[in-house]
């Protein structure tokens, strides 16, 4: 198990690392501002979940 759980968290890591060069890349060539929204722990987005979304937009 605990073989597992290290090779999880290195791929992981791999992902963070990979979305935050892509994040990077966004911000440079992106002729409008970029909104990082947060992750949605839902099993479907509802109109609450967009109602927070929207919210978030807003107060940018």
């Amino acid at each position: 198990p605990l073989a597992e759980v290290t090779a999880h968290a290195g791929l992981s890591r791999d992902r963070r690392a990979l979305n935050e060069r892509y994040l990077a890349e966004l911000h440079k060539r992106a002729a409008a501002k970029v909104a990082e929204l947060p992750m949605m722990f839902a099993a479907a987005l509802g109109p609450a979940e967009v109602k927070q979304l929207g919210d978030r937009l807003v107060a940018i």
